[in-house]
């Protein structure tokens, strides 16, 4: 029912409004052993969509490659492998009974600018941590790993290619492989540490650097993802915090 004082709008009909702070992810402990079986199944055909190729690439890439591509063609490609993660993941989750909320997928409020906000200054934060203590540690300037390249794509293909993948990465990561591996292990903290690692796992291309900073760039969002329940914040936090890193790489 919409609130007091509002038309009903049908098109967020299907989906719910925020979860409150305490409400369950899943229920650890509750799976029954061959239903344990078949949600390794189910999570392992979302890995092979969403974790095993970008790791696939980053094992194949190395270290410190070139400079990335982010003109129109590179951006269409983000746009277009975001497609290709989030469509079949959210079926497979839905057929596995995943509800939208147990997902994050929940109705937008204006609350939410102010989580928003707070998520994207942490997550700027992190990566200059990250950035300061791999020079401390190396005495190198992470700026070689990504060094700067001159063919960038249009404005707004390039923001919407950061959103597109800021969404199928938060979804996955979080919105899914948090719940499933929880129900699959009955151990919160394995979810989070499974989910982390895999997120880590495929940004090994940027060295060290980048997987110290996608470790604590993921739980945070794990963290913030428990407490709020909103994969919408999370996918607008992570691609405003990437267009921010791009900004200042181009500046």
């Amino acid at each position: 029912m919409a609130p007091r004082g509002e038309h009903h709008d049908p098109r967020w009909s299907a989906l719910p409004s925020a979860a409150p702070a305490d409400a369950p992810v899943a229920a650890p402990g509750s799976v029954a052993p061959a239903a344990r079986a078949r949600l390794w199944w189910e999570i392992t055909a979302v890995a092979c969509i969403a974790v095993f190729p970008p790791l696939a690439n980053a094992l194949t890439s190395g270290p410190a490659p070139e400079a990335p591509r982010w003109d129109s063609a590179a951006m269409a490609w983000h746009v277009a492998q975001s497609v290709c993660v989030v469509v079949p993941l959210l079926w497979i989750a839905r057929r596995g009974g995943m509800e939208w909320r147990e997902l994050g997928l929940v109705r937008p409020r204006a609350v939410d600018l102010l989580s928003v906000a707070l998520l994207t200054l942490l997550s700027i934060g992190i990566g200059k941590l990250a950035w300061i203590a791999f020079m401390g540690v190396t005495g190198d300037d992470p700026e070689r790993i990504a060094p700067r390249t001159e063919a960038i794509a249009p404005v707004a293909l390039f923001v919407v290619a950061h959103l597109a993948n800021g969404f199928a990465e938060e979804v996955a990561m979080r919105g899914y492989l948090i719940p499933r591996l929880r129900a699959a292990t009955g151990s919160l903290a394995a979810a989070i540490t499974l989910s982390t690692s895999a997120f880590a796992s495929y940004h090994g291309y940027q060295g060290a650097y980048g997987v110290a900073g996608t470790l604590l760039f993921g739980l945070v969002y794990a963290f913030a993802f428990l407490m709020w329940r909103n994969v919408g914040v999370l996918a607008l936090a992570h691609a405003l915090s990437n267009l921010w890193t791009a900004y200042v790489a181009h500046r």
